[in-house]
């Protein structure tokens, strides 16, 4: 063979191989996030875990397997293919410069290496995996920790409570309640914490974050729950008859006091509101009417009265919610039947307390006589069977309690008060046991007594 034949040969032989010569690819296998760690693959039938990234050597033609996994960096990533509805996983070709995501919904992705799937030498198949966010819900409601509340994915949830893990841009549901009573205080909804004012919302959850629904609050006090009551008509010659309103204590300490509103139909069938006519502080839950009396059955006047409570945490006052009594107007007629009876009873100064023992309340009585009412300008305005004498001047009263070492614990009245009978209930549920005393001091005038409080 010539050295011409020769070359033509070997030039010939050298075009072969190179036309059956295959590709390869130098590939790097990894998931979207770093710190998750785990990726499948095999060039066989069983994938086996390893840690990513990993590199491997791809033939062209040949068939591969990668896997993603969930659960990955204490359950933080998963590969959503069936978790949630929305922002579903998915594998991708990167090619630098260049990049498509490839049609495979599934955390196991099958392929062939080809020129066409792979277009430069060191390309990159990633896994996309989806971060689980931590979705935390509150109410927002002033002056008490407590939670309340609150609907989430449809079911009632106590507050607070475990975070709700959510596949990231998926929606949660919720839905606040619109009132909900805590401690005595009744909060309505107000907003969410981003001024959206619909109670029932669809979060979509991006990145871990907490929901607030915020609230105002106003105590809970109708004449149920307050157990408003009125004194009882007394037949006996004397008697006080001055409407009586007793109340219970607001159960949370932020009530720091009372108003009482009367409304009604006077003698002559007209209906009036007065509005609010008194304000007592906490401590105080009586309180004595001298403008109407009770009768033992209706009469001319009907009488409605209503006990409001306020709730200083949020300076909000209880609904208005009136109940009715019988009662008929303070008439100057009264003045001969009150001064026959006060010239005959009330010329001392009295005053006492029942129960004693006591646990924990007890009602201090105490009386002011007529005879310094009389000395002191002012006209009579009314009265009842066992009537008040009203001078248009009152008179300094101050009614304190002390410890046993002499300190003072309360203040019960600081006042001017008219000549009359009068008693005040003292609630010492925050006192321990002991031995207290009660002071009355009516210009010069001082009195104290002992009392008892037995737990």
């Amino acid at each position: 063979m010539t050295k011409k034949n020769v070359f033509t040969f070997l030039l010939i032989l050298l075009l072969v191989a190179n036309v059956n010569a295959q590709e390869n690819w130098d590939v790097t296998i990894r998931n979207n996030y770093g710190d998750a760690d785990e990726i499948g693959y095999t060039a066989y039938s069983t994938v086996t875990k390893f840690t990513a990234p990993i590199e491997r050597q791809l033939w062209e033609n040949n068939s591969y397997k990668v896997q993603a996994y969930d659960n990955q960096d204490d359950g933080k990533y998963i590969f959503n293919d069936t978790e949630a509805p929305d922002n579903k996983s998915f594998w991708r070709v990167d090619n630098p410069g260049d990049g498509f995501s490839v049609p495979c919904s599934t955390a196991l992705y099958q392929f062939t290496a080809t020129t066409t799937l792979f277009t430069v030498p060191e390309p990159f198949i990633t896994a996309h995996l989806r971060s689980y966010r931590d979705a935390s819900f509150e109410n927002d409601f002033s002056g008490t920790s407590d939670g309340g509340s609150m609907i989430i994915k449809s079911t009632s949830y106590s507050l607070p409570t475990s975070a709700f893990e959510v596949v990231e841009e998926n929606d949660i549901s919720v839905m606040a309640y619109n009132r909900q009573t805590i401690d005595g205080i009744e909060y309505t909804f107000e907003k969410w914490d981003d001024n959206n004012t619909s109670l029932s919302r669809s979060f979509t959850v991006s990145s871990t974050m907490t929901y607030t629904a915020e609230y105002t609050g106003k105590p809970a006090f109708d004449t149920q729950e307050s157990d408003l009551s009125f004194n009882s008509y007394s037949p006996r010659p004397g008697a006080d008859n001055r409407v009586k309103l007793t109340w219970d204590e607001h159960s949370n300490t932020a009530i720091t006091k009372y108003a009482i509103w009367r409304k009604g139909k006077d003698s002559s069938g007209v209906d009036f509101d007065d509005g609010k006519i008194a304000e007592v502080n906490r401590g105080t839950t009586t309180y004595t009417d001298s403008d109407y009396f009770r009768t033992a059955t209706w009469t001319d006047a009907t009488l409605q009265y209503a006990v409001r409570a306020y709730y200083s945490t949020e300076a909000t006052w209880s609904d208005l919610d009136y109940k009715t009594t019988y009662a008929e107007e303070n008439s100057a007629s009264k003045k001969i039947e009150y001064e026959e009876f006060a010239s005959n009873h009330l010329k001392e100064y009295r005053i006492s307390n029942y129960p004693n023992p006591f646990n924990p309340s007890t009602t201090i009585q105490y009386s002011i006589p007529v005879v310094e009412a009389l000395s002191k300008p002012g006209v009579f305005s009314g009265a009842s069977n066992g009537l008040v004498l009203n001078p248009t001047e009152g008179q300094p009263v101050t009614l304190k309690v002390y410890d046993i070492l002499g300190r003072e614990v309360a203040t019960l009245v600081n006042e001017h008060k008219k000549s009359g009978s009068y008693e005040i209930n003292f609630n010492a549920s925050n006192l321990s046991s002991g031995v207290y005393f009660y002071t009355l001091q009516v210009n010069d005038f001082m009195d104290s007594r002992k009392m008892l409080l037995i737990k």
